[in-house]
């Protein structure tokens, strides 16, 4: 899998902002606040979602949700473009208040339920990881 994109569209303090990793290994440095955690939640969320399983959430769901909701108050959507290795290209799109993913492939078909853990998309699968040990 390679990551092309991660859109934070309204994710903690980002608004419609975009992350292009280069080919081969991306450094993402920064001051302290210039939002490298923000970027590794974003992407994090956009493969791995928010579990929509029974119960309550858990103390690290609660603490993802806390930490990046948006700052602005927009609604909260965060995505990512991924290459698998076949060359297949997914777009994956979050509406994290409603904690629904789709996932489209290069067709434009709709592959969500292909990816499903927890009640939500989890695309850590893909490289045989799930969305706790993908973190």
């Amino acid at each position: 899998m390679k990551i092309n994109e991660v859109t934070a569209t309204s994710f903690g303090p980002f608004v419609d902002e975009q992350l292009v990793p280069a080919t081969g290994m991306t450094v993402v440095w920064g001051l302290n606040e210039a939002g490298k955690s923000s970027w590794h939640s974003a992407l994090h969320i956009a493969v791995c979602g928010l579990r929509r399983g029974r119960g309550a959430n858990t103390l690290a769901d609660r603490k993802v949700i806390t930490r990046n909701q948006p700052w602005s108050g927009a609604e909260w959507r965060v995505g990512a473009r991924i290459s698998l290795d076949g060359g297949e290209e997914l777009t994956i799109g979050w509406d994290l208040d409603a904690k629904i993913a789709t996932v489209i492939d290069s067709l434009g078909r709709d592959r969500s339920n292909e990816w499903m853990h927890d009640g939500a998309v989890d695309l850590a699968k893909l490289v045989g990881l799930d969305r706790e040990s993908f973190l």
